[in-house]
């Protein structure tokens, strides 16, 4: 979905008054939609009328004024009054960071500079960021109201809403894949769901039922050609070696959440590489958007006891952290770190050495569940997902009912700044698996994101695009793929070139918007004449690599992008390199364009961050401070916000070959900046060139 407009603007729609052209009109329209929200019928006409991002942000704002006393508190009064400058809340970042989306939503946006799209795109960034704060103050807040040996009740308290109201309608992320197309967001139910009530899967109980979809996985455990039958599956089931698939309904018959169907892969899709097999697995995206709830089974968990001693001691860290002004934890300190040396039994840790326990000096084997491809696709899909042990039961906050999901874990424990440089156990344990399985960004990964972290995600190899695709939207190679193809036509032995191909196709520019290590590894050196003579690999600018050593990053968020015209034309080949008969040259060494590019560049050269922010550079003479005597240029792949221009940077391979053959050697990225001749803050494009480049 892309950017939505802020919430005054919405409001103004809604009453019909058509009125948010200036900050008093602004402010009228946020106490109107106060009034609003308190009556039930004019509540529901309006969060019907926002679309999902602006409903979240409006019921995020909601909360934030009850607890922090509306107009009785300190954003309260500034924005009653406007004495001043606004508040900055140092010492609170739950009331700052939420403040913050006020001000985008309701404040005079139009003053924002390159209103309206780089507002849209700083909006957006703005209300991931709060959902992501109000989640983790929700259970830091509560794990401290909850605790018996707190010193007192804090003033909030008194205000608190309904836990669970505020875990189902306010999730820690904002919205689930945004990036996928509304066609495919429509809700398509699962063919075959299983009934708990009867115990046996069934087809088309009734009409748009509302069902648990559950994330688990089996496969690298699976044993080669041993299937049993399962009462009530009307297909025989894969057996594994990590639970007896024959208990499966005594299982889901302990499910706790309020539906009587549950979507389980191995009872709900057919195991016989059937049509209808292949129809359901690319369907994963609507199965799991459909679903009431998402769930994941954690089959080798007994229980939560050192998952929620973690939780408190997060909560108590995140508290003493963040929310300096207001509370008292000292009182429940030293029984909360004792708690935490529990383990969570989301891992197998091993600390190297005696003494400290430092993440850095870890080692850890995470749950098959942080390892899969396949899980990777469902966390995407359903990021606040809950945790379900082996036996089904719920993880929750101690002492209450209020079920945590995956998503507020994340946002619980990334929010916590300033981490001890030794930790208990269980913290420890948490870090490194959500470290390792690359899940600290999945609240706000892009679609570049998942391809690079599922890069080292387990599946087989024959099936990793059918893993991940769903969640990425790239389905059209899927329904005309050759199913004879032979993984040595696979592109790094990964993917696919259909697959590589329509992912290039819709992720347009993004796709080579990545930086990485270790690629100077891969060229020739002629060490008399400075310049590269050959690559040892093709693919220097995928976002995926056959060696797992070679550390692959995203290098800026897809939100606000315009690629340039002459991307289009690039085309991947079978061998990973990419043909280029169009580029848009930023710069070159030696200097071919009139005039050189001046601006504070960041640089990636070579798997080494040379940071030429703060400095006026031109970018051609800088082409030049290394290898001088090999031909670089600086290409465009995209404008971001307007103000924001980045690309690739490639170095002419020399051999004896016709064609013109590069490598990528980094990344480039600067801001247009009036100081150095940009009007208005915006990047305007360079012409579009024709070339014959071969980039390897």
């Amino acid at each position: 979905m892309a950017p939505t407009g802020p919430l005054s603007a919405e409001y103004a729609l809604f009453s019909g008054s058509k009125a948010a052209s200036s900050f008093p009109d602004n402010i009228h329209n946020w106490f109107a939609a106060l009034e609003t929200l308190k009556h039930a019928a004019a509540r529901e006409r309006l969060l019907d009328g926002l679309d999902s991002m602006q409903r979240i942000s409006l019921q995020l704002l909601e909360e934030w004024w009850a607890l922090t006393e509306g107009t009785k508190g300190d954003a309260g009064q500034w924005i009653l009054h406007q004495e001043g400058d606004s508040p900055q809340f140092a010492l609170s970042t739950y009331k700052k960071q939420l403040f913050e989306l006020w001000e985008m939503e309701f404040g005079f946006w139009k003053n924002y500079p390159g209103y309206p799209e780089s507002f849209k795109s700083i909006l957006f960034l703005t209300r991931q960021k709060a959902a992501e704060t109000a989640a983790a103050y929700r259970i830091a807040r509560t794990v401290y109201e909850l605790s018996p040996l707190a010193s007192s009740p804090h003033p909030f308290t008194k205000t608190r809403l309904n836990p669970l109201i505020t875990e189902a309608s306010l999730p820690a992320c904002l919205e689930a894949c945004s990036w996928l197309e509304t066609s495919t967001r429509t809700s398509q139910y699962p063919y075959y769901l299983w009934d708990i009530q009867k115990q046996e899967t069934v087809n088309d109980p009734e009409q748009n039922p509302p069902y648990l979809v559950i994330s688990h996985t089996w496969g690298r455990w699976e044993i080669p050609g041993q299937k049993v039958r399962v009462s009530g599956v009307p297909w025989p089931v894969p057996c594994n070696r990590l639970f007896n698939v024959q208990e499966i309904p005594m299982v889901l018959s302990r499910v706790q959440f309020d539906v009587q169907y549950v979507w389980l892969d191995l009872v709900c899709i057919p195991q016989d590489g059937s049509p209808l097999q292949q129809i359901e697995i690319g369907r994963q995206a609507d199965i799991f958007s459909s679903a009431r709830y998402a769930a994941i089974w954690a089959n080798q968990i007994h229980d939560w006891t050192g998952l929620r001693a973690t939780i408190a001691w997060l909560g108590l860290r995140y508290l003493q952290v963040n929310e300096r002004d207001a509370y008292h934890t000292m009182s429940i300190a030293s029984a909360v770190e004792t708690d935490a040396q529990q383990t969570t039994g989301l891992a197998k840790i091993t600390v190297l050495g005696e003494g400290e326990r430092q993440i850095l000096d870890t080692t850890v084997e995470p749950d098959g569940w942080f390892t899969s491809l396949w899980t990777l696709q469902e966390a995407c899909l359903q990021p606040d997902m809950f945790l379900c042990d082996r036996n089904m039961n719920v993880m929750t906050i101690e002492n209450s009912d209020m079920p945590i999901s995956l998503g507020f874990i994340i946002a619980l424990a990334k929010s916590v700044a300033n981490v001890p440089s030794t930790l208990p156990s269980g913290p420890l344990g948490l870090f490194c698996v959500l470290e390792s399985s690359e899940l600290y960004n999945l609240l706000d990964m892009s679609p570049l994101d998942v391809i690079i972290f599922g890069n080292r995600r387990y599946c087989r190899d024959t099936s990793r695009a059918v893993a991940i695709m769903s969640a990425l939207g790239f389905t059209d190679w899927y329904t005309e793929r050759n199913q004879e193809q032979s993984i040595d036509s696979y592109i790094e032995g990964r993917y696919p070139l259909e697959f590589v191909s329509e992912a290039k196709s819709k992720l347009g520019a993004m796709f080579f918007a990545t930086m990485a290590d270790g690629l100077e590894k891969q060229f020739v050196y002629d060490a008399t004449h400075e310049r590269i003579v050959e690559v040892r690999s093709v693919g220097t600018t995928l976002p995926f690599r056959r060696d797992l050593d070679q550390m692959i990053y995203c290098s800026i968020d897809g939100v606000g992008v315009v690629d340039h015209p002459s991307v289009q034309s690039w085309s991947i080949k079978p061998d990973g390199s990419v043909e280029m008969p169009q580029v848009g040259i930023i710069a070159s060494w030696p200097q071919t364009e009139e005039a050189d590019t001046v601006a504070d560049i960041e640089a990636w050269i070579e798997g080494s961050l040379d940071n030429r922010q703060g400095k006026v550079v031109g970018l051609s003479e800088w082409l030049g401070s290394f290898r001088p005597a090999s031909e670089k240029y600086a290409i465009c792949l995209l404008r971001r916000s307007m103000a924001m221009c980045c690309g690739i940077l490639v170095e002419r391979v020399y051999g004896d070959s016709k064609t013109s053959r590069f490598v990528k050697i980094g990344y480039f990225s600067f801001v247009a900046l009036k100081k150095y001749g940009y009007q208005d803050n915006i990047v305007h494009f360079p012409p579009t060139r024709a070339v014959d480049w071969q980039v390897l």
